[in-house]
């Protein structure tokens, strides 16, 4: 089946093949679009396109710890002044302007309703400087919410007006026909009542001066309709024209929704275009013509990909595809405006912002569009190499067991002149051994064209990377081999990072020397060194260790592992609010204090005198991180810290022994590690060439290691990963959910990836629950206050602990004490998606109502939910398609008694053992959870998916915990 319903597609051929080396399968798609189109004479002149902007992110913002990207043109020296935060900066600003005119954008848009403060800002950038200004347009929007409770207030309009006043002056706002264009987001979720009295009120008192653009929105209900019966009843086709004829009426012009999102087998939901191409597209012709919309405005916004690395939502990308059959759509229509959501939203990666991921790919796609859509033949961008071809490569860097791999090869025109080249995409495997090769494509550089390949991860279980290497002859024969690419991580359980790697050719630096070693030292230090010229001039080399920087070439050497200690502190709360903060190292002279400078967040205003800083610190639902450098040599050093007045002191011999620690305060919680990672972008090195020479200590017991160089002008180098300690041969065997297939599968997985977290309750890591495996999945007691965790919206009493306490049992052992409103939160991926084990011991109290044990959840799914009523034990399993399935295990956990509960599910049956005794059901169909996100144990009775009524926290001890991500034995 093809993955994406096509219109206007002149070759589509989906073949089932076999790879060269091992007979391994897949499947090849083959799409090229016919991107002919009549001129419509539409209202806009030419068709206006911009990307919607976040100007809470800059060029300059520390993106480390908390996002999978950052931008490709990244360059710390635009930050502001220490200890004077602002979201955006005027040279960061004007950077972001020169790079959007390269993909053929007249400009840029921002939500100016509600955030008027940075749309001020911008405006204010603008006539600062008019020499760079000049050619760029600043289109004011109107969003109206998440929840569609907008209400035409005075407050709202005042902002309205404020915007509006600012355009209808600004040399730099955007006119069609006069009017200055606003498009709008979440507009469809308002009642039309509340939109026409907004909008009366404005056309009011500025007349024909703005033209409002409204969405035409498509029903959750609708949406079920088509994907169940792949069609529309009349009745709905019939509601759908009337609602497009009340868009139109009601606003000055509509934003087209071109697909909607639906799964398959897929984690990731695909784009569907069936409801645009078999019934709005008629209907939207049909509106074009008729007289009373002659001056209304028709385009749309479009996304190429939504992909949540903290909420576990994910609109996949699927190489470029996403955006490239949305654009072959609206091309037909010859839109009026295309607005590109979003330019740089770090949070849900929709970047169209060249990013290390997208590098400049997407704005040589978009650059070609623009160029066809306004009558430009298509050209290479200033200073590419055209002996090599314009050919992208794209994949995602991470996979879990079960989800296909996907690579694209996209050829974007830069001629019209008809050129052939070839391209042979090989597999190797982590000791470079060939273990797949697709066959020889034959490419035209006048036309756009997409070569697919899909292969079943499953076919690579025992693999832990897969490094892709393309081969090419370009028309002058001259043979090239591109070995620079990123390579591929295969995990049996574990994924949280969807976002594709998209490379441009042209893109990739061509090293005239290029090396790097690894020796491990001991335990998990390592000797690190490298030598990199990259012919012109460096941004950065960097280390990554399965992904995350940990080292980078600072010319400034602001850290100096070598002589200091970098420790990171995270404050985190329930009740949003300022703090005062107060931190004081003792016997460390010379150690330094500074905020973590991520997008988004203000630290507040410090300062510091001696040994000591003072800080009135904002905290809300964000990771508010500071950074400490202290000497080495400082080992008796202690940091005092104290919030609101409540002082705790941490020796920092006790963090080096283990390596985080959490403190409890009234009124926030601070979690210490010492940080192995990259603390910050780096600056730019600013030469051609650069060497290092570090030791390093992976996080890690099989650390994968890679070395990366950007160049100013965007180009990128990814070296060969390096394994220094080789993952065992030993496997178990595994089922899993295939993607491909859509069933169950056994595989054969290396043991020693899978993760077995047992948790130990050691009161000396203060709020912490440390595990056996990997830190990464070390627990909060408490906590979870941060963007998507479990308590970042969950109902909690205020002005309480939410952490068990420590205690012992009977025997003196370490136990937790669990009050009905303490729990323990587990990061993402902690619990898996798949086959599991879940092991504790529990002492509960006596409760009449039923009580949560634990949740594989956060504000939405997730999947299990284990419980307890009248005394037994419960399990329910919400799956993807939000279905309950509930599970009796008819065992009684006695109230003052310890039980040893285990649960286990393997795919195929899920099994209860209490105190020895089992009890199991049969699975009948796949059971597949929805995101992966955190979990809790103790609470969260968000009463929905299985849980009863009026359900509690528990209240207990607990002495032991532990997850496997496979099923025990039965």
């Amino acid at each position: 089946m093809k993955q994406f319903p096509s219109m206007c597609c002149i070759l589509t051929a989906l073949l089932l093949c076999s790879l060269s080396a091992d007979a391994v399968t897949f499947t090849r798609e083959d799409y090229t679009p016919d991107l002919a189109f009549e001129k419509r004479g539409k209202t806009a002149p030419q068709v206006m396109m911009y990307p919607e902007v976040q100007y809470k992110y800059a060029l300059f913002q520390n993106f480390l710890g908390t996002y999978i990207d950052r931008p490709l043109f990244f360059n710390r020296a635009l930050r502001y002044p220490a200890g004077k935060f602002a979201y955006n900066t005027q040279e960061s600003y004007f950077r972001d302007i020169a790079i959007m005119k390269q993909y053929g954008f007249d400009g840029a848009g921002s939500l100016a309703l509600p955030i008027f403060g940075l749309y001020q800002t911008v405006n204010r950038f603008l006539e600062n400087d008019p020499a760079r200004a000049k050619g760029h347009l600043e289109f004011p929007q109107f969003a109206f919410g998440e929840t569609g409770s907008f209400a035409a207030s005075e407050k709202q309009l005042d902002t309205a007006r404020k915007i509006l006043n600012i355009a209808l002056k600004s040399p730099y706002a955007p006119k069609i026909n006069g009017r200055i264009p606003v498009t709008t987001y979440n507009s469809g979720q308002i009642k039309p009542e509340a939109m026409k009295k907004f909008l009366d009120a404005l056309r009011k008192e500025f007349g024909n001066t703005f033209a409002v653009t409204g969405e035409l929105l498509i029903d959750w209900q609708d949406r079920i309709q088509m994907t169940k019966t792949g069609k529309w009843t009349p009745e709905t086709q019939e509601k759908y024209r009337r609602r497009l004829t009340e868009v139109l009426t009601l606003f000055d012009g509509v934003q087209i929704p071109l697909a909607i999102d639906t799964r398959r087998n897929n984690y990731m939901t695909e784009p569907d275009f069936r409801i645009y191409d078999r019934h709005l597209l008629p209907m939207i012709k049909e509106a074009m013509r008729k007289k009373e919309f002659k001056e209304k405005l028709f385009g749309s916004v479009v996304r190429h990909a939504y992909v949540n690395h903290m909420s576990g939502v994910t609109h996949g990308e699927f190489g470029t595809a996403r955006l490239r059959l949305q654009l072959d759509r609206l091309i037909k229509l010859d839109p009026d405006f295309i607005v590109f959501f979003e330019w740089n939203e770090f949070n849900e990666n929709t970047c169209f912002q060249p990013t290390l991921c997208n590098s400049l790919a997407l704005q040589r796609l978009i650059r070609y569009y623009s160029n066809l859509l306004k009558g430009n033949p298509p050209c290479p961008n200033p200073g590419d190499n055209t002996e090599i071809p314009p050919l992208i490569f794209s994949s995602r860097e991470a996979y879990r067991t079960g989800e296909p791999i996907r690579f694209e090869l996209l050829n974007v025109p830069d001629t019209q002149n008809t050129e052939h080249y070839q391209a042979a995409l090989t597999l190797l495997d982590a000791g470079n051994q060939e273990i797949g090769s697709f066959p020889v494509e034959t490419f035209d550089r006048s036309k756009l064209r997409a070569v697919t390949y899909q292969i079943p991860t499953e076919q690579f279980s025992m693999q832990t990377v897969i490094r892709p290497v393309l081969k090419v002859t370009p028309p002058n024969g001259k043979k090239m081999e591109f070995r620079q690419l990123q390579t591929l991580r295969i995990h049996p359980t574990v994924c949280t990072n969807y976002k594709e790697t998209r490379q441009p050719l042209r893109d990739l630096i061509l090293p005239a020397k290029a090396e790097f070693n690894v020796k491990r030292l001991g335990g998990n230090t390592y000797e690190i060194s490298g030598s990199f010229d990259a012919g012109e001039v460096l941004a950065s080399l960097e280390v990554t260790d399965h992904g995350r920087e940990i080292f980078a070439v600072d010319p400034s050497n602001e850290f100096d592992r070598t002589k200091n200690l970098v420790i990171c502190g995270t404050i985190s709360t329930r009740t949003p609010g300022m703090r005062n903060l107060q931190i004081q190292v003792a016997n460390a002279p010379g150690w330094k204090f500074r905020p973590w400078e991520q997008a988004n967040i203000s630290f507040g205003s410090w300062s510091q005198n001696g040994d000591t800083v003072n800080s009135n610190t904002h905290i809300w639902a964000a990771r508010n991180q500071m950074l400490l450098t202290i000497p080495r040599s400082a080992d008796r050093s202690e940091i005092h810290c104290s919030v609101n007045g409540e002082r705790h002191t941490l020796k920092i011999k006790d963090l080096l022994n283990l390596q985080k620690y959490a403190q409890l305060y009234q009124s926030c919680r601070i979690d210490w590690e010492i940080c192995h990672e990259l603390p910050d972008i780096p600056p730019q090195i600013g030469k051609n060439t650069a060497s290092f020479h570090t030791q390093a200590k992976s996080l890690h017991k099989y650390p994968l290691f890679q070395l990366r160089a950007v160049t100013i002008s965007g180009k990128i180098w990814r070296g060969q990963a390096v394994l220094p300690e080789p993952v065992p041969p030993a496997s178990e065997k595994l089922n899993i959910h295939s993607e491909t297939s859509g069933g169950i599968v056994t595989v054969d997985v290396p043991s020693a990836l899978i993760p077995a977290l047992r948790y130990a309750v050691r009161p000396e890591c203060g709020a912490l629950l440390k595990n056996s495996f990997d830190p990464v999945f070390d627990a909060q007691l408490g906590g979870g206050f941060v963007y998507d965790e479990p308590a970042h919206t969950m109902p909690l009493p205020k002005n309480r602990s939410y952490a068990p306490v420590y205690t012992k049992d009977e025997e003196g052992k370490p136990a937790l004490r669990f009050s009905g409103i303490s729990y323990i939160n587990f990061p993402l991926e902690a619990f898996p998606r798949g086959s599991f084990t879940l092991n504790f011991e529990i002492k509960p109290d006596a409760q009449e109502k039923p009580y949560v044990l634990f949740r594989h959840f956060s504000w939405i799914l997730g999947s299990v939910t284990v419980y307890v009523k009248y005394d037994r034990l419960y399990a329910a399993f919400a799956d993807r398609d939000l279905k309950v399935h509930s599970f009796a295990s008819g065992f009684e956990l006695k109230p003052g008694e310890w039980s040893n509960v285990t649960i286990a599910f393997d795919q195929k049956k899920l099994t209860f053992r209490v105190n020895g005794k089992s009890r199991s059901y049969k699975i009948a169909s796949p059971l597949v959870p929805l995101y992966f996100k955190p979990a809790i144990f103790g609470g969260h009775t968000k009463q929905e998916f299985g849980l009863p009524p009026n359900a509690n926290f528990y209240s207990g001890l607990l002495r032991r915990f532990e997850i496997r991500h496979n099923a025990e034995e039965q």
